[in-house]
Formats: C-alpha cells, sequence, structure tokens
C-alpha cells in the first residue's frame, strides 16, 4: 500500500498545469447568457441609453437649479429653508418609489388588471422596467436633490450670516452640511424599510398616478396601451359617422 501511493504522489507531482487544466471541466454557459460586444445592437442600445440619461440628468439639474435659484431671490430665511426640506423629501420620497419596484413582485398586478383595478397595467409596466425606473428615481432625481440641496443649503447660510453677523460661518456652514446629511441619510434608511414592507402597495399608488396621467394627456408609459385605444377611438368614430 506504502508503494503504490508513493507511485501516487510521484504521479501527482509530475502533472503540469497544462494537464490539469484538460482534466478540469468545460465551463458551461446557460443558452440564455448575452455576451456583449463593441459591434452589437443591444450594447449600441445600452450606450444610446446611458448618453440619453447624462443629457436628461444634466438639462433636468440646470432646470430645477435655475428654478431653486429664482426663488431663493425672493424668499426669506424661513421660506428658503422649507424650499431646502422639500428638495430633501423629494429625493427620499423618490429613493422610497425606486427601491419599491425593484422589490415588488408581478404576479399580484395580473390578478388586479384582470378585475381592472385602475393602476394594476401600469404597475406591472413599471416592474418590468425596474431599472429604469430605478436609475431615474434613485440616480438621476437622487443625485439632483443630492446637488440642489447643497446649493440651497449655502444660500440659507448667507441669510443667517446676514441675519446674525456675529456668527461664524465655517460653523454654521458645518452644522447646515451635518443637518442635511443626517435628514437624507436617516429619511432613505427609513424610507428603504418602508419600501421593503409595502412595495405592492407603494408600486400600485404610483401605478395608479401615471393611470391618471395617462388618462388626461393620452401617453402612454412604458407601453404602447394608448396607441391602441386610440385605434378603437378613430374605429368608434368611424361606425358614429
Amino acid at each position: 500500500m506504502a508503494t503504490s501511493s508513493e507511485g501516487l504522489w510521484e504521479n501527482l507531482l509530475d502533472l503540469k498545469p497544462q494537464s490539469l487544466l484538460s482534466v478540469l471541466p468545460a465551463h458551461t454557459y446557460p443558452k440564455e447568457a448575452v455576451f456583449l460586444s463593441l459591434g452589437e445592437p443591444n450594447f449600441r442600445s445600452q450606450i444610446r441609453r446611458f448618453v440619453a440619461v447624462g443629457v436628461a440628468t444634466f438639462f433636468l439639474s440646470v432646470f430645477i437649479s435655475l428654478g431653486s435659484q429664482t426663488l431663493l431671490t425672493f424668499f426669506t430665511l424661513l421660506p428658503a429653508l422649507v424650499l431646502l426640506l422639500v428638495i430633501v423629501g423629494l429625493g427620499i420620497i423618490f429613493d422610497i418609489v425606486g427601491v419599491a419596484v425593484t422589490a415588488a413582485r408581478e404576479e399580484p398586478f395580473h390578478a388586479m388588471a384582470v378585475d381592472r383595478v385602475a393602476g394594476a397595467q401600469q404597475a406591472v409596466r413599471l416592474i418590468r422596467h425596474a431599472d429604469r425606473v430605478a436609475n431615474f428615481a434613485n440616480d438621476m432625481v437622487g443625485d439632483v436633490a443630492g446637488t440642489l440641496s447643497g446649493a440651497v443649503a449655502t444660500a440659507v447660510v448667507m441669510r443667517v450670516l446676514l441675519l446674525r453677523p456675529g456668527f461664524k460661518e465655517p460653523v454654521v456652514t458645518t452644522l447646515m452640511v451635518a443637518v442635511i446629511a443626517a435628514l437624507t441619510v436617516a429619511g432613505k434608511a427609513c424610507g428603504k424599510v418602508i419600501a421593503l414592507k409595502y412595495a405592492d402597495d407603494i408600486v400600485l399608488a404610483v401605478g395608479r398616478l401615471f393611470y391618471w396621467l395617462e388618462k388626461g394627456t393620452g401617453i402612454a408609459i412604458f407601453g404602447k396601451a394608448n396607441r391602441q385605444s386610440k385605434k378603437g377611438r378613430k374605429r368608434k368614430g368611424k361606425r358614429g359617422e
């Protein structure tokens, strides 16, 4: 037995890395796996989407920043603080929506759609496009809100220093930044708990909001439902004629 074991060890020591690789099983990938290359249409569409998101974020930031700065020129200290809290609150709300959409299940809304519950179809579309919704809510609106809250906080600090010249600017600025960071982080932490616990309810509420928007504007969110409805209206109109 000792001789056979020694021979086995000698054979193992003689093996080279190349021979070991030939023994290992080849990697198998599922048929659904997609490998993108620079020339594939999927890759190009993703690049276009990323560029569109960046451009949209730029113009959204410019629009909201100009609006907030314009309002600050007319606001005193208290309205400026209210505007700051509104911006922080919007960032938290959109973060809740983004987390809820990624955590919600699609199956319950199919049953609601069969029962013609308002907003159920919109909720299904939101869940199916959860990556885009989360990108818009968490990244675009969240980052813009964070940037704007810093800009508005600077204006608030300036007003505080004008009213109280005896205050030291570094102290006021540090306290303001700390308060905004605490409110934002604590609010988003609490919001994530709420979003995970009531994901379906939150998505249904957003779906109902989109339902009324689609009903009023005729523009479908992530879908082609309204095109069919327009065709139906045209057919009804022709029959009526």
